[in-house]
């Protein structure tokens, strides 16, 4: 797989060098940009990952932000020598991943690109209520979920989708809800399960990236969900008990190498 290419504008030279020579030794590809002008190219010819923009140039107090409207489907980091961001940003919130104080340290930076280019792919079915929560969830620990309802088509069928998402997605969340009812020719009664999509997503994301890098949530019906035969010995996580998800999901995803933000959750749940 490629490197991420991530295109860093600032007009300071020294902190361009600084950051730039940082990101490359982590092993991204950087496109600098030392005029507004020069990243505006950038964004426009596309082909980027992520943009890492300074929010001042020259007196342009929001340079950065104007930048990040020209970021399409790609993550946006600001920097800025202000310790307090409130006063330039007014109220233009949209489209920003982090936001992140130039000092002399540039792990921060690190980190939240680390973060910024983690892609997980949520697999959902009719429960919109639990989609929304764990879309929350994933967000709010500054993680980029995938929704496949919410992305464009490009005029692919639904395989070509799974497999250009698996190829840039770095983990999946599956949520199994009773949506639908069914049984085999030899049982009775009927029993709730999952919507047939959500198994043949479980399956494809499971085979692209392993069962390592895959969680799944389980919403019950008081354990009665029917859960494929060929899924035994998954661990499965139940949302059936407020908070205790969130905890477990997230050490699941920091067990695989992920880097995420759960200082928001509550205290008693951590």
């Amino acid at each position: 797989m490629r490197p991420a290419r991530i295109l860093l504008a600032d007009d300071d030279r020294d902190d361009r060098a600084k950051y730039g020579d940082v990101l490359r030794r982590a092993g991204y590809e950087i496109v600098e940009a030392e005029s507004v002008g020069e990243a505006q190219d950038r964004l426009r010819e596309g082909g980027l990952d992520l943009a890492v923009l300074d929010l001042q140039f020259d007196r342009n107090l929001r340079a950065g932000l104007e930048l990040a409207s020209l970021a399409k489907d790609i993550p946006v980091i600001i920097l800025s020598h202000r310790k307090h961001f409130d006063g330039a940003m007014g109220s233009w919130k949209g489209g920003i991943f982090d936001y992140i104080l130039k000092t002399v340290d540039p792990q921060p930076l690190l980190a939240a690109v680390r973060r910024a280019l983690v892609r997980v792919f949520v697999i959902h079915g009719h429960d919109e209520g639990a989609r929304i929560s764990v879309v929350y969830f994933l967000e709010k620990s500054k993680l980029r979920p995938i929704v496949l309802s919410e992305q464009t088509g490009q005029g692919r069928v639904i395989v070509e989708k799974f497999e250009d998402y698996a190829a840039v997605s770095y983990y999946a969340v599956v949520l199994l809800t009773p949506d639908d009812l069914g049984r085999s020719a030899k049982a009775e009664p009927l029993q709730p399960r999952a919507r047939q999509n959500v198994i043949l997503e479980l399956g494809f994301f499971l085979g692209a990236l392993g069962r390592e890098r895959m969680s799944l949530l389980l919403k019950g019906e008081g354990g009665t969900l029917e859960i494929p035969s060929d899924c035994a010995g998954l661990e499965w996580i139940p949302m059936d008990l407020p908070g205790s998800w969130q905890l477990r999901l997230a050490r699941e995803i920091q067990d695989a190498g992920i880097e995420l933000d759960v200082s928001w959750l509550a205290p008693g749940s951590r």
